[in-house]
């Protein structure tokens, strides 16, 4: 493992055995075909769960790379379905995932939708360049009706407290749904902030406003923020109950 990251620090100018195309990769774009092939299969080996960001949405899906074939690759259906109808109104979306501890990401703009049995994949030609960074990426995981996690939190500038409905989470962050008071502003905060998990347990943090969407059709708004002042166990139950949410999503895709 030191190894590992040596080399991708330039701490070890020869290396041992055969490198990753990912432990190679030059400052941030991997622009060689071979490289991203490599890359490619890997994520489809391992059947690696994706965020699917679409164009003009916070909103985040979930899929995976089935296989590649003859050089296209093939993604399963996104998750939520909702996904469906936005990609294909966008024609294009970003593929985020997590490699060998090294968050990429890239984009498809190249894409075709097939349905059998009810199922839609997409059909995609590879991307030009694959983008990463050398740290690790959080995934923001959908959170579906079947899974309702209720959120509150206090804002500095409004006695009322906020109550809404948790719309995706990762271990850095969160969106949530809610009728809003008064108004947010990205770079204001959220303080004494709770989520309580399905299995009972409840997280506390401060939360960073980063964007506040409005949704006239639903009289509600979408708010995303980062985690502040939460403590190690509270983190760690955090990370315990996502880990076990990505599990329940790849077995549900089987």
């Amino acid at each position: 493992m030191w190894n590992w990251f040596a080399r991708i620090l330039g701490l070890s100018r020869a290396p041992a055995r055969p490198v990753h195309p990912l432990e190679d990769a030059g400052p941030t774009r991997i622009t060689t075909p071979a490289r991203i092939q490599a890359i490619l299969e890997d994520l489809s080996r391992h059947q690696m769960l994706l965020s699917i960001v679409v164009p003009d949405s916070h909103y985040p899906f979930v899929s995976s790379l089935l296989r590649i074939d003859d050089g296209m690759l093939i993604f399963d259906e996104f998750k939520p379905a909702c996904g469906q109808r936005l990609v294909q109104e966008q024609g294009r979306f970003k593929v985020e995932a997590v490699l060998r501890g090294i968050g990429l990401s890239f984009t498809i703009s190249d894409f075709h939708a097939e349905e059998r049995g009810g199922v839609v994949t997409y059909i995609a030609r590879p991307p030009g360049e694959i983008s990463h960074l050398q740290r690790r990426r959080s995934h923001r995981i959908p959170i579906g009706p079947t899974r309702h996690i209720g959120f509150h939190g206090d804002p500095f500038v409004d006695d009322r407290g906020i109550h809404g409905t948790v719309a995706n989470l990762s271990r850095e962050g969160l969106a949530f749904l809610a009728k809003l008071s008064a108004p947010l502003s990205p770079g204001s905060d959220l303080i004494n902030c709770t989520i309580t998990l399905p299995e009972g347990e409840t997280v506390r943090f401060n939360l960073t406003i980063c964007f506040v969407e409005t949704l006239p059709w639903a009289r509600r708004s979408v708010v995303g923020g980062r985690f502040s002042s939460i403590s190690a166990k509270d983190q760690n139950r955090l990370e315990s109950f996502l880990m076990g949410l990505e599990r329940q999503i790849l077995q549900e895709d089987e």
